[in-house]
């Protein structure tokens, strides 16, 4: 589909993260954090839908989760996969480019 502007969806959030910095989204949403916190549950797999920058995706794989992370743009992933290299959790990471209007990674989840 395509906007006003010309561009598709996956365009228009492949420009957003190629040319925007990482100041946002290193970090784990702190409703993420509490729910983890409170709930006893064991890790599994998890799916991160729109990874971002990948504060979430890394904050679960530190908590032991194996994760796979989808965004549209692969420059998001990149980051992604830079951070987990960087936490040391980049073996709990896989990431994957999907529109999830189209499709999903493979499950259970």
């Amino acid at each position: 589909m395509q906007h006003d502007d010309g561009m598709t969806m996956a365009e228009r959030w492949e420009q957003r993260y190629r040319d925007g910095e990482m100041r946002w989204g290193t970090e784990v949403n702190p409703a993420l954090a509490d729910a983890v916190d409170r709930l006893d549950v064991v890790p599994g797999r998890a799916l991160d839908i729109g990874a971002g920058h990948g504060g979430d995706a890394v904050f679960l794989a530190s908590s032991g989760w194996g994760v796979v992370a989808v965004d549209i743009s692969p420059t998001a992933l990149t980051r992604v996969a830079s951070l987990a290299r960087d936490r040391g959790v980049a073996e709990r990471v896989a990431t994957e480019v999907h529109d999830v209007s189209q499709t999903l990674p493979e499950g259970p989840f």
